[in-house]
């Protein structure tokens, strides 16, 4: 059975084994779950919606110390929420042992993510009117949280449709050879305009700055496509608005690229006015940034490693000056 974890949620499931199959999970949704946690009174409140149906598993007060039983409470929830919308015993006990053994994971599926935060704004209202009974509140979002997309619980979780289906795995083509052409005219530009930088040509000055922006756009469409499908919609975005802050309205008018070993000063980020957090998000996009890089071999890992110490170093700098 697949367990989809949002990252913040991941660490309660230390206790499970660790095992991400996102094709497998996407191509069998009715072994699939997807699940996160709210805090209410300092205690955590652990959901679970089926990819395939409506229903929703709430755990009250999930910690440390019992974190290692989620999985028999969970069952033990799923029999109550079953029996309650009209699913035997015997078919449960059927879905469970085909499901097979609790695998960890990340989240695997945007939609399913977008309906998670649903229901979990659902709990929320339900916690907010002081209703923290799980069993009740597991029933009730079952029964009564229906999405045109699904059909009733009863008839998906039928003995037939317990069957595994085999993944289609659909591998991303990158032109890498387009790339490496990206790549190495935006190295020839960065010394081509060291001849600029002292320019009254305000209108070459600009051209040039275009010229950079152009390429990096090309570099950036390219590493947002590649990760579109493991991220949810606002963490991609996130990662495009970094790269284009930093890539093209910050490193292009210093006449620098992301090869420069000066694209790793980003504390200079916060000297110039972005708050610390801000500068930690480009430091953290930047490393995934370069790790697609050279995943394509567009750099050497060599390059990476020096890159993230100084960038590391760079913020850990001004850190302790401010």
């Amino acid at each position: 059975m697949f367990i989809n974890v949002v990252q913040k949620a991941q660490s309660l499931f230390k206790d499970y084994p660790m095992k991400a199959d996102k094709q497998n999970a996407l191509a069998n949704p009715i072994f699939s779950w997807h699940v996160k946690y709210l805090n209410y009174k300092r205690k955590k409140i652990v959901i679970f919606t089926h990819d395939a149906s409506t229903l929703t598993v709430v755990l009250f007060d999930v910690n440390a110390k019992n974190r290692s039983q989620m999985q028999a409470r969970f069952e033990e929830r799923l029999a109550d929420v079953c029996e309650n919308v009209g699913i035997s015993q015997t078919t449960l006990d059927e879905y469970l042992r085909v499901a097979g053994a609790w695998q960890i994971g990340p989240t695997v599926n945007r939609t399913q993510i977008g309906r998670l935060n649903d229901v979990s704004m659902i709990v929320q209202f339900y916690l907010d009117d002081h209703e923290t009974d799980e069993a009740s509140l597991s029933n009730d979002l079952s029964s009564s949280v229906r999405n045109v997309h699904y059909s009733s619980v009863p008839e998906t979780l039928m003995a037939k449709n317990f069957v595994w289906h085999k993944a289609k795995v659909n591998f991303k083509k990158i032109d890498v050879t387009h790339l490496q052409d990206v790549c190495q005219k935006l190295k020839k530009l960065a010394v081509m305009d060291e001849d600029y930088s002292f320019t009254d040509d305000y209108t070459k000055f600009d051209r040039q700055i275009e010229k950079i922006g152009k390429l990096n756009d090309e570099l950036i469409a390219s590493f947002i496509d590649y990760i579109e499908d493991d991220y949810s919609e606002k963490t991609v975005k996130s990662y495009q608005k970094t790269l284009t802050f930093y890539l093209n309205e910050y490193l292009a008018y210093h006449f620098e690229s992301v090869f420069d070993y000066d694209a790793s000063s980003i504390g200079n980020l916060y000297l110039h006015g972005s708050s610390m957090t801000e500068t930690k998000r480009v430091q953290r996009t930047m490393n995934k940034f370069y790790q697609f890089l050279a995943q394509e071999k567009l750099i050497e890992s060599g390059f990476i490693k020096e890159m993230k110490q100084l960038m590391k170093s760079s913020i850990e700098s001004v850190e302790d000056v401010w």
